[in-house]
C-alpha cells in the first residue's frame, strides 16, 4: 500500500512540476517560433546574405528554447523523484519497488487515462465553461 501512495506522490509531483515549470507554454513559444523563422526563410525579397545572417540567428534561438525545455524537464523529473527519494530515505517505500510498478503496463495505462481524463474534465470546467 505505501508503494501506491508513494507512486501517487510522484505522480501529483510530475503534475504540479508541469504546471508550474510552464513546460507546455514554453514548449509552444518555442515551435511558434521556430514556425515563424522558418516562415521567414521563406519570404521573398530577402537576398542569400539576409537568409543565411536569418537562419544563423533562427538557429541559436532553437538551440536555447531548446536549453529552456530541457531545463524544465529536468525540474519536472526532479519533482516526480523527490517524493520517492524521501519515502526511500524515511523507509516508508523502496525506490526500486516503486519504480518496478510504476514500470507495470496496467498502472501505465490507468495512470494515462486519470491524467487525461483530469485534463479533459479541468478543459470543460475552466474559467468561462461552468
Amino acid at each position: 500500500m505505501s508503494v501506491l501512495l508513494v507512486y501517487i506522490a510522484a505522480c501529483l509531483g510530475f503534475c504540479a512540476g508541469f504546471v508550474l515549470l510552464g513546460v507546455l507554454p514554453v514548449a509552444r513559444r518555442e515551435l511558434g517560433a521556430l514556425w515563424a523563422d522558418i516562415a521567414a526563410l521563406g519570404a521573398l525579397g530577402m537576398s542569400d546574405d539576409e537568409k543565411e545572417r536569418h537562419a544563423r540567428r533562427a538557429a541559436l534561438r532553437a538551440m536555447r528554447g531548446s536549453g529552456r525545455l530541457v531545463l524544465r524537464l529536468a525540474g519536472v523529473a526532479a519533482a516526480t523523484l523527490v517524493p520517492v527519494w524521501l519515502a526511500d530515505l524515511a523507509g516508508l517505500a523502496d525506490a526500486g519497488a516503486v519504480t518496478v510498478f510504476a514500470l507495470r503496463l496496467d498502472v501505465l495505462i490507468a495512470t494515462t487515462v486519470v491524467i487525461v481524463a483530469l485534463v479533459v474534465a479541468i478543459r470543460r470546467l475552466g474559467p468561462g465553461r461552468a
